[in-house]
């Protein structure tokens, strides 16, 4: 009778032993599984796994440093002054503008003077280009041109316009530098238009109209100046261009003629 109670309770001691096995197997199975389905199906979508920083190549630091380079360097654009743009500026700051200066000149002599010393038909030379020459001054006499009044190319420039102290005064230029029919600005003398060349005018030098040799020393003999181009030319110049240049200024005050 006691041999059959301990065969029994082996029994179930080898069966609670088997189950106990199972129940540990189980619960470690079922500790692995989430790391299991996030191998298949990735983490869940309110989970954030951080990653290895991705260390950049040699040619993405190359393009890095060259676009820091470019930032640093780089500068604003900016443009050049526009007539309409300094007009306005002008007329903020009570400095008169081109036309106010004009409506107050009385005759073409005193336009001539006053351009001497201030650009009358424009408001700012800045956007111009400018040039350092050396200016001398010539006369249509003998000492200048080897021609006494009454020769038949007396007065002629090479243009073929007559010479002429005005508004747009004619003047002598290498036409290599300052193709003829170009306008220019020129300080202390005024307005003018290249007509003319001469064999000691070459490079940047030019040769400024005056009416009289004792203008010529009065009011030039030689100088160094800065010069500036309010238009190019194309090589040709006309009498009526001159003509109209110098009456259009005059009567309208119209600085594009």
């Amino acid at each position: 009778m006691l041999s059959t109670k301990w065969v029994h309770a082996k029994w179930l001691m080898l069966i609670y032993a088997v189950m106990l096995v199972l129940m540990i197997g189980l619960e470690k199975r079922t500790l692995n599984m989430p790391a299991m389905s996030e191998e298949i199906f990735g983490p869940p979508h309110d989970m954030v796994v951080p990653q290895a920083a991705k260390q950049p190549t040699e040619h993405e630091i190359d393009n890095n440093r060259e676009m820091q380079s470019v930032a640093v360097n780089s500068k604003p654009e900016t443009m050049a002054p526009t007539a309409a743009s300094n007009t306005e500026k002008q007329t903020n700051t009570g400095i008169p503008t081109w036309k106010e200066r004009l409506a107050s000149v009385k005759s073409a002599v005193d336009l001539m003077e006053m351009d001497k010393t201030v650009p009358m038909l424009h408001d700012d030379l800045a956007s111009f280009h400018s040039v350092e020459v050396m200016a001398t001054g010539y006369y249509a006499g003998y000492e200048s041109t080897g021609k006494n009044p009454g020769d038949r190319e007396y007065g002629v420039t090479y243009s073929g316009v007559k010479v002429k102290r005005g508004i747009y005064s004619t003047i002598a230029a290498d036409p290599k530098i300052f193709p003829i029919g170009t306008r220019l600005y020129i300080p202390g003398y005024g307005y003018a238009v290249v007509a003319d060349t001469g064999s000691a005018i070459k490079g940047k030098k030019i040769d400024l109209y005056f009416d009289t040799k004792s203008a010529v020393y009065r009011e030039w003999g030689m100088k160094k100046v800065k010069i500036y181009v309010i238009k190019w030319g194309d090589g040709k110049l006309t009498q009526q261009m001159v003509n109209e240049l110098n009456d259009m200024v005059t009567i309208t005050g119209d600085r594009s003629a």
